[in-house]
């Protein structure tokens, strides 16, 4: 679930308001609830914040890629 959260919102820049709003409407949402197999009680706001790392984390493997594989001044 969290890796499908997390490709979901991909890229999306969220501010707390953002997740706590995103958070209230996934929870609202008997249908998405269902295919994730949890209760409106066990979708805690908690969930968005791992969500959230896990992007950090990616973004940040991203950038230190990028960062390896750009050329030195010395061409090395």
């Amino acid at each position: 679930m969290i890796v499908s959260l997390s490709n979901l919102l991909y890229k999306i820049n969220l501010d707390e308001k953002d997740k706590k709003l995103l958070w209230k409407s996934f929870k609202g949402n008997k249908k998405f609830l269902s295919s994730i197999e949890m209760s409106r009680k066990e979708f805690e706001f908690s969930i968005i914040g791992t969500v959230n790392d896990a992007l950090e984390h990616k973004y940040s493997s991203e950038k230190d890629c990028y960062d390896y594989n750009q050329p030195t001044e010395h061409g090395a």
